[in-house]
């Protein structure tokens, strides 16, 4: 989507109602001077992921000061997790949301009815936030509401409400543009809630504890031994336990029927401070040397680090595999002069749900190169994302005989194909060479030149 968005930069991208689009600029900002999607959306969010770790640190040293172990045990915490590694590698909008909410806890907890210039620069990063994901909406009124109890102690009540102001501001600009283009101020939840079905609360609680089951019994344990002598770290969890109880049942209506875990990476986060905590509070009461504190970390990271190597960097890892296979073709100028990859496009519907994506992030690879086997035309109908299929032939359909010929004079050199039927037909002329999963290439069985080079450009596993 980011890659559509630099071709032609606009509010957001039409026909995408429910994804919020700061996460789109920055992607697509950067894909104008670097023109590769995969590099780019790994790029990007790393460089996030990383500044959100100098952020913890720096939350975690405000909530505990003169605990220095609190401070690097978070930060350790958070960069060797491997679902935030992954989130971290990933072109995902959690990244950049985790940044701007950081960014806005941080100062927040240095604001008060005295300090209210840091409400302000609190109030900048929740506006980012809530330019991303719409969990950060629910922390926009909880900030809202902290500014309200300081508000009557402060005499600079003209800082505190103009930081309110500032995070809630693209709020209703969201609302209007929904209004614009969708005849309603609130289509993008009936989008959810036409394709979700409710889930039970203990859902979110189970989700909560897989994303780390060691970090959430020390956050436990920094909570309890923390809250009954730190009136900041009491402050800083009602923060947290507000958006997150109120994060549960305000998603409970219409939340989405593949709610992945990342969703509630934003608690995890919120909940890594006293994480930090717990492990100063068992290594002080073990008195552990300075080394014994250094060993302790490093098994964490490696621990971390061995998980990671275990955990799929994508959710669809054989998309990706795909997708870097197609890269490195393009670029190894295997592909004659005006030769295409022909990508057979997902047709959405009830057994492709959000495969149709696919097709866009493939073709996003090099539009200029992949070309559909019909218009991708996608429209959203009873819930579901799928492609016109009226008046709109794909390439591909009919006998092996006139596929040949319109795949030779239309320069296809590649085909990407995945539906039975199209595979049928595929064999017959052409040759596989590789496959992930679903995922299936063919080339010409007489293109030499590409089968004798194919071995030193091979990328990931494959059938063939």
């Amino acid at each position: 989507m980011a890659y559509y968005w630099s071709q032609d930069p606009f509010f957001n991208l039409p026909g995408n109602p429910a994804w919020l689009p700061l996460g789109i600029w920055l992607h697509g900002i950067v894909l104008k001077f670097v023109d590769d999607p995969l590099l780019v959306s790994s790029l990007v969010n790393s460089i996030f992921s990383i500044a959100s770790d100098f952020l913890i640190y720096k939350i975690t040293q405000r909530l505990f000061p003169g605990k220095p172990v609190a401070p690097l045990f978070a930060a350790v915490i958070l960069a060797f997790c491997p679902l935030l590694i992954w989130l971290g590698l990933s072109g995902l909008s959690e990244a950049i949301f985790h940044f701007w909410m950081l960014i806005g806890l941080l100062f927040w907890l240095l604001a008060s009815a005295t300090n209210t210039r840091m409400y302000l620069l609190s109030s900048i990063g929740f506006l980012g936030a809530s330019m991303i994901r719409f969990e950060a909406w629910i922390l926009v009124i909880v900030f809202a509401a902290s500014c309200a109890i300081d508000l009557k102690r402060s005499q600079r009540k003209g800082i505190i409400l103009m930081s309110v102001a500032v995070a809630g501001a693209f709020i209703p600009i969201w609302l209007y543009w929904q209004w614009k283009v969708y005849g309603h101020p609130l289509h993008f939840i009936q989008i959810f809630t036409s394709t979700s079905p409710k889930s039970g609360l203990t859902q979110y609680v189970l989700l909560l504890w897989n994303i780390s089951r060691l970090g959430m019994i020390l956050a436990f344990l920094g909570v309890v031994v923390s809250l009954w002598k730190n009136e900041c770290a009491k402050r800083y969890l009602l923060f947290t336990l507000v958006f997150y109880f109120t994060f549960m049942f305000s998603m409970r209506g219409f939340i989405t029927s593949n709610f992945p875990v990342r969703n509630l990476t934003s608690v995890f986060l919120l909940l890594i401070p006293f994480a930090g905590y717990g492990i100063e509070f068992i290594v002080m009461k073990l008195g552990l040397s300075r080394m014994g504190v250094y060993m302790v970390m490093m098994a964490w990271m490696i621990g971390g680090s061995v998980q990671s190597f275990g955990h799929s960097f994508q959710a669809r890892d054989e998309l990706v595999k795909t997708a870097i296979w197609s890269r490195r073709i393009i670029r190894s100028g295997l592909l004659r002069d005006g030769s295409k990859i022909l990508l057979e496009a997902r047709h959405g519907g009830p057994n492709e749900r959000d495969v149709v994506w696919d097709s866009l992030f493939l073709h996003a690879v090099n539009p200029a190169k992949i070309h559909y086997d019909k218009i991708p035309d996608w429209r959203y109908n009873d819930g579901e994302w799928v492609i016109r299929e009226w008046d709109n032939p794909s390439i591909l359909d009919g006998q092996s005989v006139e596929v040949e010929k319109r795949l030779r004079s239309q320069k296809i050199q590649v085909v990407i194909a995945y539906s039975k039927p199209v595979l049928k037909v595929i064999e017959s002329i052409m040759k596989p060479i590789a496959e992930w999963k679903e995922y299936r290439i063919y080339i010409w069985p007489d293109d030499d030149e590409f089968i004798r080079k194919l071995p030193s450009l091979h990328t990931g596993k494959s059938t063939y």
